[in-house]
C-alpha cells in the first residue's frame, strides 16, 4: 500500500483536481484507492459527488478519536474509488488538537488502522490544505511519497524552499523520510510564457518533474461542476487522457521504488 500526498502551500494550483482525478486514474487501473479530504474547503468531497454540508462524520471527527477512518469512507461514481470526506468543521483542527500530545501522529495512526481493517486498499491519496500547518505535517508523517503539484505561470516555484524545509524536518524529527515521488506541472497552454517556467521548474527539479503535463481543458472543469472525475464525464477528453498518463506515471515510480527496495534488501 502506498499513501501519496499533495501539497503545494500556494494556492490555486489545481492540487484538489490533480488527487481526485489522479486517485480515479489509478481506480481506472484497478487499484483501490482512498482519497482523503483534508482540506476544510471540502472541494475533492464535493467533486466525487458527496454534499460537505450534510455529512454525518467526517474526517475532523476521525482526528478527535470519535470514529475511525473506516467508518466515514463513503463509495464515489467510479469503482474502486472511496473518499474520505471533509467540511469546514476541520479548519477548527489546529485550535482543536494544539495541545494534544502527538497531535502530527494521527492521521498516519488513522491510515495504518484503516489497512489493518481493510488490508484490500492499494493508494491512499491524501488532498491537503493550501498551507504548511498542522493538517499538512499530519500528511506529511502519514505519507511515503509527496507529489508537488505547480501551476505554469509566474511564481510558481515560490515557496518551495519553505516546503522542502519542512519535509525534511518532519524526516528529522520522527524519523521519517517522505521521498519526493514527483513535481506535476499543471495548468498548462502553449506560450511562450510557460513554456519558459517549465524550463525554470525542470531546472530546479531535473528528473522528478513527471514527464505528464496537466493542460488547461474545459472538461476537467465540466466535470468538477458535474461532481465526478474527468474520466466518467468526458472519458475521451485531453484533460482523461492526461491524468491517465499521470497515474500511469505514478504506478510505475512506485513500481521502481519497489524494485530497488527489493534489490537492495537482497544484497
Amino acid at each position: 500500500m502506498r499513501t501519496v500526498a499533495l501539497v503545494n502551500q500556494k494556492g490555486g494550483v489545481g492540487k484538489t483536481t490533480t488527487a481526485v482525478n489522479l486517485a480515479a486514474g489509478l481506480a481506472e487501473k484497478s487499484r483501490r484507492v482512498v482519497l482523503v479530504d483534508f482540506d476544510p474547503q471540502a472541494n475533492a468531497t464535493y467533486a466525487v459527488g458527496q454534499n460537505p454540508f450534510s455529512l454525518g462524520k467526517s474526517i475532523h471527527h476521525v482526528l478527535l478519536g470519535d470514529v475511525s477512518l473506516a467508518d466515514i469512507v463513503l463509495d464515489t461514481p467510479l469503482s474502486g474509488l472511496r473518499i474520505a470526506p471533509s467540511n469546514l468543521d476541520l479548519s477548527a483542527a489546529e485550535l482543536t488538537l494544539g495541545s494534544r500530545v502527538g497531535r502530527e501522529l494521527l492521521l498516519r495512526d488513522a491510515i495504518e488502522d484503516l489497512v489493518l481493517h481493510s488490508p484490500e486498499v492499494d493508494f491512499v491519496i491524501i488532498d491537503c490544505p493550501p498551507s504548511l500547518g498542522l493538517l499538512t505535517q499530519n500528511a506529511l508523517v502519514a505519507a511515503q511519497d509527496l507529489l508537488i503539484p505547480i501551476d505554469a505561470r509566474p511564481f510558481s516555484l515560490a515557496g518551495m524552499n519553505q516546503l522542502i524545509n519542512l519535509v525534511d524536518a518532519i524526516g528529522k524529527a520522527f524519523r521519517h523520510p517522505v521521498r519526493l515521488l514527483g513535481v506535476l506541472i499543471n495548468l498548462f497552454d502553449h506560450t511562450n510564457l510557460t513554456e519558459q517556467i517549465c524550463e525554470q521548474i525542470r531546472h530546479r527539479f531535473s528528473d522528478k518533474v513527471f514527464r505528464t503535463i496537466i493542460a488547461r481543458n474545459i472538461a476537467i472543469s465540466d466535470a468538477q461542476l458535474n461532481q465526478v472525475p474527468v474520466m466518467l464525464h468526458a472519458p475521451r477528453s485531453s484533460g482523461a487522457c492526461n491524468f491517465r498518463a499521470l497515474a500511469e506515471e505514478v504506478l510505475q515510480r512506485c513500481n521502481d521504488v519497489q524494485a530497488e527496495w527489493q534489490w537492495g534488501r537482497n544484497r
